[in-house]
C-alpha cells in the first residue's frame, strides 16, 4: 500500500515499518514543483515545493553531512538515492549513533528517535496542511530563549497528541521554500511568536 493510500485510509502518523524512504521519495513527488498560497489577513505567502528538499527535512544530514561526499546524500542528488531505494533506516540509525558517541561538542544532539519522529509524521503533517488544519507565526529567533540554527521566516504548525509538528518555511526571492521540519514536545519555538489567522490554503499550481 503506497503512503497516499495509507493516508486515505486511516491520516494519522505512520510507523517506521509501514513504509521506507523510497516510498517516501514517491509520496513528496506529488507536490514537487507545486506552489500553495496561504492567506491570512491582507497578506500571503506562496511555498513552493521540491523534491531535493525531502533529504534536509527528514534529516538525513545528521547521518551523512560528515562525510567527504556529503554533497552526494543531500539536494537532487539525496533525492535520487531515496527514489532509487538506497537508504535503509538500520543504516541511517547507526551512523547517528555513530556520529553522536564522537561528538564532544556538548551541543544537544539529534537522535535517531528525532529523525524517525521527522520520518513518520510528514506524510500526515502535508496532508493536513492540505486541508487547512495548521497554524502559523511569524517566527523570530530572538524572542527563543535559547540558540537555534532554524532561520526562517515563519512557522507552520500541527498540535497533534501532545507533540508539535513545525515546518519552519523561509524566503527564496519571491516565494518561500521548507527551510526544515521538526517534532517535539514543547511550545518552546512557538510561545512568543506573533501568529496569524489563517483565511485559506490553495493550490495555484
Amino acid at each position: 500500500m503506497t503512503i497516499s493510500e495509507l493516508m486515505k485510509k486511516s491520516p494519522k502518523k505512520l510507523h517506521i515499518g509501514q513504509f521506507t524512504l523510497q516510498d517516501l521519495a514517491i509520496f513528496f513527488a506529488e507536490y514537487h514543483n507545486r506552489r500553495m498560497r496561504i492567506t491570512f489577513g491582507s497578506d500571503y505567502i506562496d511555498l513552493v515545493f521540491r523534491n531535493e528538499q525531502l533529504p534536509h527535512i527528514v534529516g538525513l544530514q545528521y547521518a551523512y553531512k560528515d562525510m567527504k561526499n556529503a554533497s552526494d546524500y543531500s539536494g537532487v542528488e539525496g533525492y535520487k538515492k531515496m527514489l532509487s531505494g538506497y537508504f535503509s533506516y538500520k543504516v541511517i540509525q547507526a551512523r547517528i549513533r555513530k556520529r553522536n558517541l564522537n561528538d564532544k561538542s556538548g551541543k544537544r544532539k539529534i537522535t535517531w528517535q528525532d529523525v524517525e519522529q521527522r520520518i513518520t509524521y510528514l506524510p500526515y503533517f502535508m496532508i493536513q496542511l492540505e486541508k487547512g488544519n495548521t497554524r502559523l507565526v511569524s517566527f523570530d529567533k530572538n524572542n527563543v530563549l535559547f540558540d537555534t540554527a532554524f532561520g526562517g521566516d515563519y512557522l507552520i504548525f500541527k498540535f497533534d497528541n501532545k507533540k508539535y509538528l513545525n515546518m519552519s518555511i523561509k524566503k527564496v526571492g519571491k516565494h518561500f521554500e521548507i527551510e526544515s521540519f521538526f517534532v517535539n514536545e514543547t511550545i518552546m519555538y512557538l510561545g512568543n511568536q506573533i501568529e496569524h489567522e489563517v483565511s485559506s490554503i490553495n493550490w495555484i499550481s
